[in-house]
């Protein structure tokens, strides 16, 4: 009974990370559309940050409240979710042109960076404050790189939203100040949620975090991908994908270990293996024709069928 009653509550807290998420970004947009930030920084910021915003707080606030193998593990099971279950339904259900780019720059960023991660965590076996700083740098040179290249016409940028800008004080604060609290409390019941389920069924929380955490925070993003691929309006989602996961591993693991150590056990240097397998492959399915089709979207399913048959192999006689 009261595995149930848990499971609940993390689906309520799941609801209100995506409910929130969506509040919050639609809030901070509006504020900073008054504020005359630009076009090209708002497109930027809340491309970036409302795509992360539940693995964002979800990690930040795991290392927050000392939960800390919970921030490794949702962000490399969101990034190989995002790459294995989101782009390959896509890449199943539509052919999808991917921006020169992102195949040039972007990807193999990605997957230096994702290198990076596992050497850091295979070398150390934590991530402090001092691997923060430097993801958190690496960080800020992106989003340079960002805006030099969106602002010489080389790379498109969609909004998240379109502001109305007759929308009145009163209710742009209320957006954001509810959209935060929402993503507050989601945040406090899915981390509750995840260590009470991983004690009740006895396994542990790295293996929630990789499976069920990550599921919930890529539940927006693989909603609005799936949505776009049946539109055919797929211009963008490769390319923002990949930004998701660069954001993800810089931004949110940066900020996780500044405030905390956060531990990168050896098992999770195997995750941190197959984070970095599926990025190659997802580079090498693009690279040839700057495009994403059914056969490489059914690799892609499949390299994620694989890594779950494994990932519960490893819980049976590991854990």
């Amino acid at each position: 009974m009261e595995y149930i009653i848990w499971s609940i509550l993390l689906l309520s807290g799941f609801a209100m990370l995506l409910v929130g998420a969506d509040w919050f970004v639609d809030g901070a947009g509006r504020i900073a559309d008054r504020l005359g930030v630009s076009e090209l920084i708002i497109g930027l910021t809340v491309m970036a940050f409302g795509s992360s915003a539940p693995e964002a707080f979800v990690s930040i606030g795991a290392a927050i409240a000392g939960e800390t193998d919970i921030a490794v593990g949702n962000v490399l099971g969101t990034n190989i979710l995002n790459i294995c279950l989101i782009l390959g339904l896509c890449g199943v259900i539509t052919r999808m042109k991917v921006p020169a780019m992102t195949v040039r720059f972007e990807m193999p960023f990605l997957i230096l960076i994702t290198g990076f991660l596992a050497w850091l965590g295979y070398s150390k076996g934590y991530l402090g404050p001092v691997d923060g700083m430097i993801l958190c740098l690496l960080m800020a040179a992106y989003f340079v790189y960002l805006l030099k290249t969106a602002g010489s016409g080389k790379k498109e940028l969609h909004t998240a939203q379109t502001f109305d800008g007759n929308a009145g004080k009163g209710r742009i604060a209320f957006w954001f100040i509810a959209g935060l609290l929402l993503l507050l409390v989601g945040t406090d019941l899915t981390i509750r949620a995840v260590c009470a389920l991983a004690r009740a069924f006895v396994i542990g929380e790295r293996t929630v975090a990789l499976t069920v955490v990550a599921f919930g925070t890529s539940f927006p993003t693989l909603v609005t991908c799936l949505s776009a691929a049946r539109r055919k309006k797929t211009d963008m989602v490769v390319g923002n994908i990949v930004g998701t996961n660069i954001f993800n591993i810089l931004f949110v693991l940066g900020v996780s270990s500044l405030i905390d150590y956060i531990p990168y056990s050896g098992s999770y240097f195997v995750d941190g293996l197959a984070a970095l397998a599926i990025s190659v492959i997802l580079w090498l399915c693009t690279l040839r024709k700057k495009e994403l089709g059914r056969m490489s979207g059914v690799i892609l399913l499949l390299c994620m069928i694989v890594y779950y048959v494994f990932l519960l192999w490893r819980h049976q006689f590991a854990e």
